[in-house]
């Protein structure tokens, strides 16, 4: 830390998904400072980020760090600052890989210089398009699920469609496909996402889907984004008024109209839970709704209990609600006759070989490679093209995608 700046180190010790922490502190501190002055100027400050390895040890009690580590990644910290514009929030290349699935990223040319990206916001669901990720293979009969669940949901029987599996298997890139796919044309889609921190924030992706519902904008006033929410939502129905004090507090508006605050927090919670159920179904008549929550094993108590309360509501709703979640996410929603499970496993052998064909090509000089990629990556469709970046950015691989060929021998890629 000196007088004008702050270096802050995320991962010393061990915590999940340490860079998308330090992207997540980094808009935090931009949106405090955007509004931290009088008459609403705001604080000059720009925020760089870099991954990097270090070696951390405890010696004496005290953690000590890789000096020469250290000192490199602060020179590449210095020289992102130096070229990057005020208010910005910059990574290195060397940080992207982490951050494009959850974040929104611009790529930067700073002429003879690393090349960087700004973060200009999140992602709603934790899948990027880029140009490492292979085709869609497999997941046929995942597909023509979604596909009749929703037909069923668009005629007004609600449907609640858990899709689990653990990390990488491709579940993102299921529902990615799914909501982006003909099946789906029509359906006004909202995404929503929970994170590994969250599980203390409250109705954190329930926000993030009212945001994006009502079209907010980080950056609006709270006046304007007041008078647009009242405007959408009695255009809709002026039958959900009473709901504007429950959606005003989750939307950091002050809750006019109402003692709000002399609410116990059972009530409280309550109604907005009845607000967010109301809206979302009235909604639906209007425009049937495919729901995406993201990450719900990472979901605070106050959003559970908002997904409990809407699927209550589904089996006269023009929705379909997708939760996508890891294995040991919990809820009470399998005896429910308008419940399905979809368990997205490994590829299998020939499809995960169609996946690594797209990606490498099927050039006799990748031919050995792809066995051993293969056995190492089992199946993991996430795994497979992160296998792949990584070869073609150390140089193991050189070409274009899809058309690739090897420069040192398979036995020596680690």
């Amino acid at each position: 830390m000196s007088q004008t700046a702050i270096n802050a180190s995320f991962g010393l010790e061990p915590i999940d998904e340490a860079p998308r922490r330090a992207a997540l502190a980094a808009m935090a501190i931009q949106k405090t400072v955007s509004t931290s002055e009088p008459g609403g100027r705001s604080l000059p400050v720009k925020v760089a980020i870099h991954t990097s390895q270090f070696v951390i040890a405890y010696v004496s009690g005290a953690r000590w760090a890789d000096p020469d580590a250290e000192r490199l990644s602060n020179s590449m910290l210095e020289n992102l600052l130096s070229q990057a514009p005020w208010g910005a929030i910059v990574i290195s290349p060397d940080s992207e890989p982490f951050l494009d699935r959850r974040f929104k990223l611009e790529a930067l040319d700073f002429g003879a210089t690393p090349s960087a990206f700004l973060v200009t916001g999140h992602r709603a669901t934790g899948l990027a398009v880029r140009g490492t990720m292979g085709r869609f293979v497999g997941r046929h009969h995942e597909m023509e699920l979604l596909e009749n669940r929703w037909i069923l949901a668009s005629r007004g029987h609600g449907q609640v469609v858990a899709v689990v599996g653990d990390a990488g298997v491709g579940k993102s890139r299921l529902v990615w496909e799914f909501i982006n796919g003909s099946a789906a044309q029509g359906a006004l889609r909202l995404q929503a996402s929970s994170l590994a921190l969250s599980s203390a924030t409250p109705y954190l992706p329930v926000v993030d889907l009212l945001k994006a519902y009502f079209g907010i904008d980080p950056e609006e006033a709270e006046e304007r984004a007041r008078e647009r929410v009242t405007a959408r939502l009695l255009k809709l129905d002026r039958g959900l008024t009473p709901a504007l004090p429950a959606l005003a507090t989750l939307l950091d508006f002050s809750a006019d109209g109402e003692r709000w605050d002399d609410l116990d927090p059972m009530a409280r919670r309550t109604r907005i839970q009845d607000a967010i159920k109301r809206l979302l179904v009235r909604q639906g008549r209007e425009r049937p709704l495919l729901l995406v929550f993201e990450d719900a094993h990472w979901i605070d108590s106050e959003s559970q209990g908002v997904l409990d309360a809407l699927v209550e509501s589904l089996p006269t709703a023009c929705i379909l609600l997708l939760v996508v979640y890891r294995p040991e996410y919990r809820h009470r929603w399998a005896d429910k006759g308008y419940y399905s499970q979809i368990r997205v496993d490994p590829l299998s052998a020939d499809d995960a070989e169609r996946l690594l064909e797209g990606l490498i090509g099927g050039r006799e000089a990748v031919a050995t490679l792809k066995p051993l990629l293969l056995e190492r990556t089992e199946g993991n469709p996430f795994f497979i093209e992160e296998s792949v970046r990584a070869l073609a950015e150390t140089g193991a691989l050189v070409g274009a995608p899809g058309s690739y060929q090897v420069v040192k021998p398979g036995a020596h890629i680690e």
